[in-house]
């Protein structure tokens, strides 16, 4: 799509060199905020550009800056976006260096706040996203988590090879709701997935698992999900579920 969209930027740029006005437009993101983080997680938001139905406007790109004080900042895979994409914008909140004062918000913990400008032409679009840091505990729910989805990865390589999972799969991790309760639940990335891991911390027969499967840059929710019953089943079972109609941050 990108050599037939700059193929069209070019002809559009001939078209106007005596001048023509690149049209406003508003930008989508996904979640608006992060209520609960830590140091070194990766804040995820997907944004896309909407534009209005004038087909000159339609094919000039958005060019996306982010700022974030107190945290490192990524825009995969381009900060140019062209209409028809997403862009995933992460945020990394950095601890804080010794002898800092936390800075308390309206709850316990501090904010970390994720400043987009979108712009195209003449026309500017702004967003801020904000990220409450809940505490500066270290996350060390990451063994537990790869365990989980190592449950799942042979059998998806075996049954749904062409979702390129298997164990060469490189991944980025980070948890994600780190206070919530009774569910934990973790972020796995590869260049194609992003898998949620949820499980059940109950004892058997209770003990469940499950994943779910959002294409990177294409889809802003889950599209497949797949359960395990029992992690301590003597035999381990998964089937293929529905999957939740929400992005889990």
């Amino acid at each position: 799509m990108r050599q037939g969209t700059m193929l069209s930027l070019i002809i559009l740029s001939v078209f106007c060199l005596s001048g023509c006005d690149s049209g406003p437009f508003t930008m989508t993101v996904t979640p608006e905020s992060t209520a609960d983080a830590i140091p070194n997680q990766r804040c995820v938001f997907l944004t896309w550009i909407n534009n209005d139905d004038n087909a000159i406007q339609s094919l000039l790109p958005v060019t996306l800056t982010v700022t974030a004080p107190g945290a490192q900042v990524l825009i995969e895979p381009s900060s140019v976006l062209y209409p028809g994409e997403m862009a995933e914008i992460t945020a990394i909140p950095m601890p804080l260096v010794d002898g800092a004062k936390q800075i308390p918000g309206p709850e316990e913990g501090r904010f970390v706040d994720v400043k987009i400008h979108a712009r195209r032409g003449n026309y500017n679009f702004d967003r801020t996203l904000p990220i409450l840091v809940t505490s500066e505990e270290e996350d060390t729910l990451g063994p537990a988590a790869a365990v989980v989805l190592d449950n799942f990865v042979p059998w998806l390589a075996a049954n749904y090879p062409e979702l390129n999972i298997n164990d060469q799969t490189q991944w980025t991790n980070s948890i994600v709701t780190p206070h919530i309760l009774i569910v934990s639940h973790y972020l796995f990335f590869s260049e194609e997935w992003e898998v949620h891991v949820f499980w059940h911390v109950m004892i058997p027969p209770y003990d469940w698992a499950r994943i779910e499967l959002r294409k990177r840059y294409s889809e802003f929710l889950p599209s497949m999900a797949f359960e395990i019953p029992s992690l301590s089943a003597e035999t381990i079972q998964i089937y293929p579920i529905e999957p939740s109609d929400t992005l889990w941050r």
